[in-house]
């Protein structure tokens, strides 16, 4: 690495990319974005999200810091990230075979794993679906027991809380999931690390309000906009991501999971 802190982040991805002698569409394969997204990031369009610098990192070999701001990072806990990463790269071949992905290309770890992680859903759900034509589907389920009495009174309070954010949300709580934002595309608004209430049952789209979708392969929460020509804009709230266009063609890339309705934001160390 011969970047220097007055490097841009441009410069740095693309001095490894030769360095690796990698292409934009072996970047776009390794960590799961769009050739379109990898091209905003060579053309300075925009920068690489939180989970994507990680797999930048972890393809280009380098430190996620380095990306960022060059030679200039703080380096200190690089010794424990080598050790994070060496216990990591020890499933790399057990993922490449179960994903039957061939090793032409230096995926990035972390997205191996979420590919991973996605396959034994698809198998766990495969197996209670046949576990469920042997045994066969009952047309009415008994009526499930009231386990509030089972509950402490800190935790009775904590269930009717929810249940009165929902409400006042106009949301329904027996319908929703809570996800954890893992970046900062939608600070100060909803903070990295915040919990994220999502109501399953409202996918239609409002304009101005967040949701939770997917994306590809990656699960993502942003204010997402109709465009009269059918397509879609995803906004963040972080002047730092820019805004992206989904064209019609491509919409079906997107599949909306839930309207996020309220977070819960909290100071990380």
């Amino acid at each position: 690495m011969t970047a220097n802190s007055e490097s841009t982040i441009p410069e740095r991805l693309k001095e490894r990319m030769k360095d690796k002698r990698l292409r934009q569409i072996d970047i776009s394969k390794a960590i799961g974005a769009s050739r379109g997204t990898v091209s905003k990031w060579l053309s300075g369009d925009a920068e690489p999200n939180h989970e994507y610098t990680l797999r930048l990192a972890e393809v280009m070999d380098v430190h996620p810091d380095w990306i960022i701001e060059g030679n200039n990072y703080y380096a200190n806990y690089d010794d424990l990230d080598d050790m994070v990463n060496a216990l990591k790269e020890k499933n790399r071949e057990k993922y490449l075979n179960e994903l039957k992905l061939k090793n032409n290309i230096p995926y990035s770890i972390r997205y191996l794993e979420q590919l991973y992680e996605e396959l034994r859903e698809k198998h766990l759900q495969e197996m209670q679906q046949h576990y469920e034509e042997e045994m066969g589907v009952f047309e009415e389920w008994p009526k499930e027991p009231d386990f509030s009495s089972y509950l402490t009174e800190d935790q009775r309070k904590s269930v009717n809380f929810l249940s009165e954010v929902a409400k006042a949300a106009g949301a329904d709580v027996n319908k929703t999931i809570y996800v954890t934002l893992e970046d900062d595309s939608m600070s100060p608004m909803i903070h990295r690390k915040a919990e994220c209430a999502v109501d399953t049952d409202k996918q239609e789209l409002k304009d101005g309000k967040v949701y939770y979708f997917k994306h590809d392969l990656i699960y993502r929460t942003r204010i997402v906009i109709k465009q009269p020509d059918g397509g879609l804009l995803i906004r963040s709230k972080n002047k730092e991501f820019g805004d992206e266009i989904i064209s019609a063609s491509d919409r079906n890339k997107i599949k909306i999971l839930g309207w996020v309705y309220s977070w819960t934001n909290i100071d990380t160390w």
